[in-house]
């Protein structure tokens, strides 16, 4: 996992795609909870990509320190996807740092999906 490492469009709204990944899935309005260590970023609402490559997250709007999140599929662990009766549906996991990521140690990860439904 890295943050703040996700090359963005020259309008800031979209990632650049690394080389051969394909946007599978594209959601707006999810929030976010990442807790490591002592630290942790919340945002209340931003856009979520889901590449056959890695998960990126981008805050809405940029946070002071905390403009992407992208996450590798291949350091994501123990994912779960909770349904609440009276919340809305979140996806946790574990995720490991990578080299030279920012964070220095692995992390929580919570994205809520509090508009959900087919868009």
């Amino acid at each position: 996992m890295s943050i703040n490492q996700v090359a963005l469009s020259t309008d800031g709204s979209a990632p650049v795609l690394l080389p051969n990944e394909k946007v599978f899935f594209g959601r707006q309005g999810v929030r976010l909870e990442l807790t490591y260590g002592n630290g942790c970023y919340t945002a209340a609402a931003g856009h979520i990509y889901l590449t056959n490559q890695r998960i990126i997250y981008l805050p809405t709007p940029s946070l002071v320190g905390f403009q992407s999140l992208a996450m590798p599929l291949l350091h994501i662990n123990q994912g779960k996807l909770t349904q609440p009766w009276f919340n809305a549906n979140y996806f946790s996991c574990l995720v490991e740092p990578v080299y030279h990521g920012g964070l220095p140690a692995p992390s929580q990860v919570k994205l809520y999906f509090n508009e959900g439904g087919k868009q």
